[in-house]
């Protein structure tokens, strides 16, 4: 079998196309792996993203919880703070205005011994806030 040179170099011209064809195909084939591989790694990324960002709201939620929570118990505090305040003065103004016609000698001096203390302590009080509004 003879063939013609022009055969032998339509030949080879096909072979050549057919190996670029297969190269071009493989080289597709590679690049559509390598955008699926920069795809799953995008979406990793968008993943783990989301996901700090669900724990950063948790995180923030936490804390406002956390800071309601204290202001909660200030206020509680604060409260306590004026009952106690308030009951102790109910008291100091039994103890001052207390009669003390029906009293022994030992109860008359405790009670005025009280008026005492609680007079200078509220001098003192007085004293003090009148202080403050100079300044």
């Amino acid at each position: 079998m003879i063939t013609s040179k022009k055969e032998i170099e339509a030949s080879r011209q096909e072979q050549k196309q057919a190996k670029i064809d297969t190269d071009l195909a493989r080289w597709k084939y590679f690049k559509s792996l390598e955008e699926h591989k920069v795809a799953i790694k995008q979406d990793r990324l968008k993943v783990e993203s989301d996901k700090a960002s669900v724990k950063m709201a948790i995180e923030k939620e936490k804390l406002r919880e956390a800071s309601a929570k204290m202001a909660i118990e200030r206020e509680k505090w604060r409260v306590q703070a004026e009952e106690a305040s308030a009951k102790k003065m109910e008291q100091e103004c039994k103890i001052m205005l207390m009669p003390l016609g029906d009293l022994d000698d030992q109860q008359r001096a405790w009670v005025l011994s009280m008026r005492a203390n609680i007079a200078r302590k509220a001098t003192a009080t007085t004293q003090s806030e009148n202080g403050n509004e100079s300044v």
